[in-house]
């Protein structure tokens, strides 16, 4: 994902999530449908069932330069943009990347976690150069998503967990 991208919200047929996140996936374009895995009793026995958060919404990461909503809206699956107005609606960064961090799906987990393959490995200790804990030293836990990590600190002899973001930290 480059800075010039942004988020987009489509709307998809009906049950074509899959399909149409197939479809962008060959030309290119990073597509995203968070999921929640349930519990359900089907022919009498209970089994887990995957399921859209959002059914039929697709969010999309375009880069502004290479945007062809017409071959986007007319990819299998896919109905049309979200739109207001005649404008497609931008889907703030923040939110997709808190939806992926929470969502049931392996593949989704193993993006967020390539995305922080950059970060320390837990346990590591690290420098907070920015913000209200600006100065202390900490020690690395997890990433709390794409743009933030869990770290531990120590305040007024315990220690504290916090969640910072990644931008305000200094790897040793």
């Amino acid at each position: 994902m480059s800075e010039s991208s942004s988020w987009h919200l489509l709307y998809c047929k009906a049950r074509n999530e899959h399909r149409a996140a197939t479809h962008l996936a060959n030309q290119n374009i990073v597509s995203f449908f968070p999921v929640f895995s349930s519990e359900r009793i089907i022919r009498g026995k209970r089994t887990i069932v995957t399921e859209p958060v959002f059914p039929n919404y697709l969010f999309i990461d375009l880069c502004h330069e290479q945007i062809s909503y017409t071959t986007i809206r007319s990819t299998r699956g896919v109905s049309d943009f979200v739109r207001k107005g005649q404008t497609p609606v931008t889907v703030p960064k923040e939110l997709v990347y808190y939806l992926m961090a929470r969502s049931d799906t392996p593949e989704l987990n193993q993006q967020v976690e390539a995305k922080c393959s950059c970060l320390p490995k837990g346990g590591d200790k690290v420098a907070i150069k920015d913000g209200p804990y600006k100065g202390l030293d900490a020690i690395y836990q997890k990433p709390d998503g794409v743009e933030r990590s869990i770290l531990l600190i120590k305040l007024i002899q315990r220690q504290v967990e916090i969640t910072v973001d990644n931008r305000a930290l200094q790897f040793f």
